[in-house]
């Protein structure tokens, strides 16, 4: 039996499915972009505190962050290489998701790293950065929202939570400011994900039309023949 024989054709795939993979197409699409943004960022943040915050907690903060966003661009790459037919989609979906989780939650763990330091300007760069890292999070995930709620709460609540606790009231003008900004964010990426999937949803149908139209425009001249 020949290698060709040996390989099983791979199976149509239906309108939902391929609507799935579209947007796991688009998830890794804009991952090497976001990725080195990400790191461009980290590294920023780690030399611009690395004399006012905590050496060691900021190394291992930094640490992780490019441990995770190594293992995101690993995935990335595994899903570009591999055979659509080929590919396993639910457990390439779980790994990327639990990646964006983990990204989320080590970028929401920099205002503890910070939780003592007094200079207002530090507090100033982490709240630009983090807003950055949530906007940056909507255009980059909002194909899929069980990806980018989770990133929103898990890198927002745990600084709004820092600044709920502070003793100034310009603190807790802060939460509340950054509380908004996150409802704002969350109702973006929900009418972004509505327009995306309805996109998404048209032209998987248009193409099935078109291959629909190409199929029966193959099998006329075979119809007429056997009519003759």
């Amino acid at each position: 039996m020949s290698p060709a024989e040996k390989e099983a054709p791979a199976r149509e795939m239906d309108l939902d499915e391929q609507i799935d993979y579209s947007v796991l197409e688009n998830l890794a699409a804009m991952g090497p972009g976001t990725l080195g943004v990400s790191v461009l960022n980290a590294a920023l943040v780690y030399w611009a505190l690395w004399n006012t915050s905590s050496r060691v907690a900021m190394t291992v903060w930094l640490m992780f962050i490019v441990a995770i966003i190594l293992a995101r661009f690993l995935l990335v790459l595994i899903f570009w290489r591999t055979k659509r037919h080929k590919l396993r989609q639910r457990t390439w979906k779980a790994l990327y998701l639990v990646c964006i989780y983990t990204t989320a939650i080590g970028w929401g763990m920099l205002p503890f790293t910070n939780a003592f330091v007094e200079e207002s300007w530090a507090w100033g760069l982490i709240v630009f950065v983090m807003a950055g890292m949530s906007a940056g999070g909507v255009v980059s995930l909002y194909i899929k929202l069980s990806a980018v709620i989770p990133y929103l709460l898990f890198i927002l609540m745990p600084m709004i939570f820092v600044f709920s606790q502070g003793r100034q009231p310009a603190d807790l003008y802060m939460a509340v400011l950054n509380g908004f900004y996150l409802l704002v964010l969350i109702r973006a990426a929900f009418h972004l994900n509505h327009l995306a999937m309805r996109t998404l949803r048209l032209d998987a149908e248009n193409q099935k039309l078109l291959d629909f139209l190409i199929e029966a425009r193959r099998q006329l001249p075979k119809a007429s023949a056997t009519r003759r």
